[in-house]
């Protein structure tokens, strides 16, 4: 059976309710959580978070059955997961299903057989079945396990990978393969330490390496090659390798989600509608200097409508003038506003504006943070949006702010990141974000900035309008 493959839409519901879910959960209201999680993995059932904290839940209250079966549906994204399979398996257990934790155990030590306490336990199980010989066998091999301080490396890999301290990450699953070459794990993990950090073709040459060292789990290795080639825009070896991932393991979901990621994204780009920019701002709102007030779009066009007809008409305007168009995306701290940042984002790569080969320029996003980490870049490499399932900042220049007023601050990162400006600035906000006038307006006249939209939704009154609308010569007010 097919993963579905959750629309836009549907991506941006489940994700707001599995905030709203959280937000019940640290104020007490443990059954409004678990409702909200239930109906954000009934929408999209690629969000994992949403069945992690589920399961959390129903392990606290022991009912194993309900754990056994959310576990089906996170090992129906990722069958390769080897926690996931043991912590099946301990279900399996407590619900006396022997034979399926065995298979969950036997699994997860093929995918990653360094560790002598899934020995132990497989053991365990054996002798509950009488089976005496195959338990001493596998209590002989945990024996001669020692690699306790390699696994404690790679837990300090990853956890400086969450750090964003990818170096050391490096580091770590280096000094954990110079004693176990064929740690599956550490070799996947510092392939991505290669690629975050600008060198694609030694991540490939490592994946290369885990292929002929990892014959029981190839299509694991084959789906983080297909990642790769994918964030290369090299989309038909990315189908290439996804194809070969589900011959392997045709139940393999982030395989089939990614393979429809790659063929949405081969598609060839909308062409922009090349349109004066009166005309086109009459149409859509826009005000200038000489408004006395924004004018919010509506009507029959959807945000998402205005958002692509803004960059289409940028990138015309760009064009004509004989230069690459530059657009940045400015986003206010606030993890509610990570589904329409990656949907902007989506919107952005959907017109081939990030690593085109024509040229245009990447896109320049910047966020303020409370709190590193705890923003929507944050949000969004910490899974919330279903891991990487979905296209992620690769090919994006990507700042942080962590002090001030958010507004000065972000626009002080971007326009200090170019020195010919913007053609365009899409401004992601609650419609709450601070900011002083005379500052934005001193920050936006030291580089030309050709057109603001501002992002926020609907119903909200808007300060961050008020302040924009006069510091550059075209503003758009969007409400999503």
């Amino acid at each position: 059976m097919t993963l579905p493959f959750p629309t836009p839409e549907d991506r941006i519901t489940a994700t707001l309710a599995f905030n709203e879910g959280v937000e019940a959960m640290r104020q007490g209201d443990d059954a409004t959580a678990i409702a909200h999680w239930q109906r954000a993995a009934g929408i999209d059932e690629s969000m994992a978070p949403a069945l992690h904290n589920l399961v959390v839940y129903h392990e606290e209250q022991k009912q194993f059955d309900k754990v056994a079966a959310l576990y089906d549906k996170l090992l129906r994204i990722d069958p390769f997961h080897p926690r996931s399979l043991v912590r099946q398996a301990a279900a399996y257990r407590r619900t006396q299903r022997i034979e399926q934790a065995i298979a969950n155990y036997e699994r997860a030590i093929r995918v990653h057989p360094w560790y002598r306490h899934w020995y132990e336990e497989l053991a365990d199980l054996y002798d509950t079945r009488g089976q005496r010989g195959i338990a001493t066998t596998l209590r002989q091999r945990a024996s001669k396990l020692d690699h306790d301080e390699a696994e404690m490396a790679c837990d300090d890999g990853v956890r400086c990978i969450k750090k964003g301290n990818l170096p050391l990450a490096a580091a770590c699953f280096e000094a954990v393969l110079d004693e176990l070459p064929g740690h599956l794990e550490a070799r996947i993990h510092l392939s991505e330490c290669l690629f975050e950090t600008g060198s694609p073709d030694e991540a490939l040459h490592h994946l290369a390496i885990a292929l002929e060292q990892a014959p029981e789990t190839p299509a694991i290795v084959r789906y983080h090659r297909a990642r790769f080639y994918y964030h290369l825009q090299r989309y038909d070896e990315a189908r290439t390798e996804l194809r070969i991932a589900l011959e392997l393991e045709p139940s393999y979901g982030r395989a089939e989600y990614l393979l429809a990621l790659v063929e949405l994204s081969s598609l060839p780009p909308d062409k922009p509608e090349v349109s004066s920019p009166p005309a086109a701002a009459a149409k859509r709102g826009t005000s200038d200097h000489t408004s006395a007030s924004p004018v919010a779009v509506n009507g029959g066009d959807s945000w998402e409508d205005i958002a692509t007809t803004l960059l289409q008409d940028a990138i015309a305007r760009a064009h004509t003038q004989g230069e690459n168009p530059r657009f940045a995306l400015l986003i206010e701290p606030n993890v509610a506003l990570a589904p329409i940042a990656m949907r902007l984002l989506e919107l952005v790569k959907r017109l081939k504006i990030v690593g085109d080969s024509a040229g245009i320029e990447p896109v320049y996003v910047v966020e303020s943070e409370t709190r590193p980490g705890e923003g929507v870049a944050g949000v969004i490499r910490e899974g919330w949006l279903g891991s990487d399932l979905i296209p992620d900042l690769r090919g994006l220049s990507w700042s942080n702010v962590t002090s001030g007023l958010p507004l000065d601050h972000m626009f002080n990162s971007a326009i200090g990141a170019s020195s010919r400006g913007f053609d365009l600035m899409l401004v992601l906000s609650t419609g709450r974000a601070r900011g002083d006038q005379s500052s934005l307006a001193r920050i936006t006249r030291s580089a030309r900035v050709g057109h603001i939209a501002h992002v926020a939704p609907s119903g909200y009154p808007s300060d961050v309008t008020a302040r924009l609308m006069t510091i550059t010569p075209a503003f758009t007010d969007i409400a999503f």
